[in-house]
């Protein structure tokens, strides 16, 4: 991380602490309001370093789906 990046997010660390202090909580610390700068860099890493970058898909030739078949009449009365 770029050490200007580090020196902000100390400092906002230090200002809660002076304000408040205590050491931040949970809660102190997923609320975007209480640190708005630390919120902007976990949304900014969490873009650029995607912890999945693609879903891989694939599909089973295995698998044979059976048509339904036709209820004569729209019948559902047979249906449990």
């Amino acid at each position: 991380m770029q050490p200007h990046i580090q020196d902000k997010l100390r400092t906002e660390l230090k200002a809660f602490q002076a304000q408040h202090g205590r050491f931040p909580g949970f809660e102190d610390l997923m609320s975007a309001t209480t640190f708005p700068y630390l919120d902007a860099v976990m949304r900014e890493t969490s873009r650029k370093k995607a912890v999945l970058r693609e879903i891989g898909r694939m599909v089973n030739p295995l698998l044979i789906f059976d048509p339904v078949p036709a209820l004569p009449n729209n019948d559902l009365t047979g249906c449990s």
